[in-house]
């Protein structure tokens, strides 16, 4: 049998529900192995790690390229699990090769070392760079049209809460608070010496934690 090291990817939590789930990809690449001939001696994973992340930060992956050995499988359950940017799945290429090793995916596509076999690898990366620079902009697009309706999409600022519905409405204690930071600013107030007066009124912030110099300068600056 033919030794294969299997690698996993998954880059979001929601992931570990979908088709592209560890638990899928366990299994897609376990029955490819019984089925084509390949023991698993190995297994590696990167969890939470974007496909377009550069090496350096895919441990899992580097662990599973240091692990091969000439005539070893590196075995991914599809190619954009590997990676999604194409001048990435080159160099991951290229550096098996190296080691006398080949690249395969259980869902068998651009398996093999003809021309055309390389040509669809190449093809599959690029679509799938492609997809992942769609979903962005999409992602992108999306927040700034909810944005535009005044609805939140991150962190609330301060002086607002978020109502049942997501849309930002003013919050009259911390519209208070800024008003009154601002005074003190106005007034030529240091940060350390703000925070010493909020800290002394009462006042903390939203943990419920006493005012810092940095967390203070950090949340009004950009408000005042």
């Amino acid at each position: 049998m033919i030794e294969a090291i299997a690698v996993y990817r998954v880059s979001t939590s929601r992931q570990v529900e979908s088709g592209n789930g560890l638990s899928a990809q366990r299994d897609g690449i376990s029955k490819f192995a019984s089925q084509n001939g390949f023991k698993i001696v190995s297994e590696f994973t990167d969890e939470g790690i974007s496909g377009s992340a550069p090496l350096t930060r895919r441990k899992g992956l580097l662990d599973a390229l240091n692990s091969l050995s000439k005539g070893m499988v590196l075995l991914v359950h599809k190619m954009d699990r590997l990676s999604r940017d194409t001048l990435l799945s080159l160099v991951i290429e290229k550096e098996v090769e190296k080691k006398g090793c080949r690249i395969v995916s259980a869902s068998g596509e651009g398996n093999g070392s003809a021309p055309q076999d390389q040509l669809m690898r190449n093809i599959l990366s690029a679509f799938s760079q492609y997809e992942k620079n769609l979903i962005s902009l999409r992602t992108k697009q999306a927040l700034a049209a909810k944005r535009a309706r005044g609805f939140r999409t991150g962190t609330v600022p301060w002086g607002f809460s978020a109502d049942s519905e997501g849309k930002l409405v003013e919050n009259s204690c911390e519209q208070s608070l800024l008003a009154l930071v601002r005074e003190l600013r106005g007034e030529g107030s240091t940060w350390i010496a703000i925070a010493h007066t909020l800290n002394n009124s009462g006042h903390t912030n939203r943990a419920g934690r006493k005012w810092k110099k940095d967390n203070l300068y950090l949340v009004f600056r950009n408000r005042i």
